[in-house]
C-alpha cells in the first residue's frame, strides 16, 4: 500500500502524525497525536490503539520506525520506512 505521511513536533514530548493512503472509497487521511512515554524513547496513544511508535534509525533524510498497534486483544507490528523531501513552499492542511 502506497501512501504519504507527515510527522511533526507538536509541543514538548508530543508528535503529530498524519497518514494518507488510497482506498477503494478514495484517498483518506488519519491524524494522531502521540505522547512520549516518560521512561522510554517511545511515543504512544493507547486510546487510539497505538502501543508504540519508536524510531529505530534515522539520519534525518530517512527514518525506520517500529509501529505497534493493539486494541481489544488484537496486536500488529509493522516496520515503516519514511523518506524525507525538501519542505514544500506551502504547507499541507488537513
Amino acid at each position: 500500500m502506497l501512501g504519504a505521511s507527515l510527522v511533526q513536533l507538536y509541543g514538548v514530548g508530543r508528535l503529530r502524525v498524519v497518514l494518507a493512503f488510497g482506498r477503494s472509497q478514495g484517498c483518506q487521511s488519519h491524524t494522531l497525536i502521540l505522547r512520549k512515554d516518560g521512561k522510554k524513547a517511545v511515543f504512544r496513544n493507547t486510546l487510539k490503539g497505538v502501543q508504540g511508535f519508536r524510531v529505530l534509525s534515522t539520519d534525518y533524510s530517512y527514518g525506520v520506525v517500529d509501529l505497534r498497534l493493539g486494541r481489544a486483544g488484537r496486536t500488529s507490528k509493522t516496520l515503516l520506512l519514511f523518506m524525507g523531501t525538501a519542505p514544500a513552499s506551502s504547507p499541507i492542511s488537513t
